[in-house]
C-alpha cells in the first residue's frame, strides 16, 4: 500500500491536481497507461471512491475522483491548488522514506514530467518546473530535493538551472527551471532504478542507451 501512495503522491506532483476549495482530485493525461494506472492505484487505496471520467478544455482524458482523495494526499503534502502559486516541499514520506517509495515517486513525476531528449548530441532526461517569479527560490528548493532523491538512488543530477520567464494571460511573470540527467552510464542506472509506465518514454530510453 505504501508504495502505491508514494507513486500516486508523485502523480500529484505531476499532472495531478487537488481542487484548491472543493478537493477533488483532478489527473489529467493523454497516456492511456497513465490514466489507468492513476484510476488503479486510488482504487487500490479507496475501493469505493467516486470516479467521474471527462475531458480537459483542450480535449485531453481526465479523471476527477472525489474530495476523500484530495484530502488524503493533502495531508500527506500534497499541493492543493495551483502549484506554480505557492511553495512546494516533496512530502517527508518521501524524503525519509525507503528507496522503494523514493523510486515509485519519482517514476510517477517522471512519467508525467520527464522530457526524453533523444538528440545523439544531447541525451538527457529532463524534468522542468515553473512558478511566479517571486517564488523562484522555493522553486529551487524544490528542484535540488528532487535532486536529492535522485542522488540517493545513485543517480546524479544537474543543479537547477533557468530555462524561460513568461507572462501569463493574467500578467503574471513565471520562471521555468529545469533539472537533467545525462552521461550514458548515469542513464543506465535510471533505466534501473526509475519505474517508468509510459509505454512511449520507455521506448525513447531504450532507444538512446541502444544506441549508445
Amino acid at each position: 500500500m505504501e508504495n502505491c501512495v508514494a507513486r500516486l503522491l508523485g502523480h500529484a506532483f505531476g499532472d495531478g491536481y487537488i481542487h484548491a476549495t472543493k478537493y477533488y482530485f483532478i489527473y489529467t493525461n493523454k497516456s492511456k497507461d497513465l490514466i489507468n494506472e492513476v484510476k488503479d492505484l486510488v482504487m487500490k487505496c479507496f475501493p469505493k471512491v467516486s470516479i467521474c471520467k471527462r475531458y480537459s478544455i483542450g480535449g485531453i482524458p481526465q479523471l476527477q475522483f472525489s474530495a476523500k482523495v484530495g484530502r488524503f494526499l493533502q495531508t500527506l503534502g500534497a499541493p492543493r491548488g495551483a502549484k506554480s502559486k505557492q511553495p512546494t516541499r516533496v512530502p517527508q514520506i518521501i524524503l525519509y522514506g525507503d528507496p522503494i517509495m523514493k523510486k515509485e515517486f519519482l517514476g510517477a513525476l517522471c512519467d508525467d514530467e520527464a522530457e526524453i531528449r533523444t538528440n545523439k548530441d544531447c541525451r538527457q532526461i529532463t524534468l522542468k518546473a515553473a512558478k511566479l517569479v517571486k517564488l523562484e527560490n522555493e522553486l529551487d528548493c524544490y528542484l535540488r530535493q528532487l535532486k536529492q532523491l535522485f542522488y540517493d538512488l545513485g543517480i546524479k543530477c544537474s543543479e537547477p538551472k533557468s530555462d524561460r520567464v513568461y507572462r501569463t494571460r493574467k500578467g503574471e511573470d513565471k520562471i521555468v527551471k529545469r533539472i537533467w540527467i545525462t552521461g550514458h552510464d548515469n542513464l543506465i542506472l535510471f533505466a534501473k532504478k526509475i519505474p517508468i509506465s509510459n509505454r512511449e518514454k520507455l521506448r525513447q530510453i531504450k532507444a538512446f542507451l541502444q544506441a549508445g
